[in-house]
């Protein structure tokens, strides 16, 4: 009796998990669904203004917002909803902020991600840091039609502790 009893708890354990399991990918599928769908009012938006800053900070917003959509969707595929790959991870992040911007077939991008994995709260404030580091260097170190390099390097080290270095060969900072 008491092992039919157990039999059935664990039926429902199962059950209740799997229940979570499905519930917890449609939050994260919605949530990126609705990104997306603010994305696209930015754009729509930002097309329709005469000032050019207006414009610009409409899509710096989108593009904030589509390198969310990333974890987003990394979550919704993800098997395991705590941890990502890093290497996975960053690569989709950078191409999806490459791709946001026209001038960026200038702009060459080398990767040295190394694939380890990452808790993906941690994981998402990285991206965020991330993002803005790079579009700043797309925006700013390039001026005109100057090609040059990007390079974005990620590496677990041996205290377990994460390095990620980006770097590009562009103007450099004014005094």
């Amino acid at each position: 009796r008491d092992i039919t009893k157990r039999v059935e708890t664990e039926k429902t354990i199962r059950s209740l998990l799997n229940e979570k399991d499905i519930l917890l990918r449609e939050v994260h599928h919605r949530i990126k669904n609705n990104m997306n769908a603010i994305s696209n009012l930015l754009l729509l938006q930002s097309e329709t203004l005469s000032d050019g800053q207006a414009a610009d900070a409409l899509n710096d917003a989108r593009i904030r917002i589509q390198s969310m959509m990333v974890i987003y969707d990394k979550l919704y595929r993800s098997a395991d909803y705590r941890n990502i790959s890093v290497k996975n991870y960053l690569t989709n992040l950078i191409d999806e902020i490459f791709s946001a911007f026209p001038i960026s077939e200038k702009i060459k991008v080398e990767q040295y991600l190394e694939d380890f994995i990452m808790n993906s709260n941690s994981l998402f404030h990285i991206g965020i840091i991330v993002n803005e580091i790079i579009t700043n260097s797309i925006k700013h170190a390039f001026p005109g039609s100057r090609n040059g390099v990007i390079t974005i390097c990620a590496y677990k080290a041996e205290d377990n502790t994460a390095e990620i270095t980006i770097r590009d060969n562009g103007i450099g900072f004014h005094d």
